[in-house]
């Protein structure tokens, strides 16, 4: 997982910025399971090659929370959850 990443982001960088973002909360298995795996990774990648990650799992209480997540679908943000998003990149790494 980890080398597929990096191979994407290195390819991204030679045509344009990059920012690694995690996912929302998913409120049900194998998901949760899953996006777990995700983060840490996500978290390295970013440190290690000094983009900017915007945890959205972190911002959402690293859990599905409902206050932030539309209930009829529960895969997309509501208008809070939006809000939550448009603070930016919660680590930011500079050359």
């Amino acid at each position: 997982m980890q080398t597929n990443l990096q191979t994407l982001i290195t390819a991204c960088k030679l045509s344009g910025d990059v920012i690694l973002e995690t996912v929302p909360p998913s409120p049900t298995p194998p998901y949760t399971t899953l996006e777990a795996l995700y983060y840490p990774v996500i978290a390295a990648l970013a440190a290690s090659d000094n983009i900017p990650e915007m945890d959205i799992y972190a911002r959402f209480g690293s859990a599905w929370n409902s206050t932030f997540m539309n209930g009829s679908t529960t895969l997309h943000p509501n208008d809070q959850g939006y809000w939550v998003l448009g603070a930016g990149p919660t680590r930011s790494y500079s050359t």
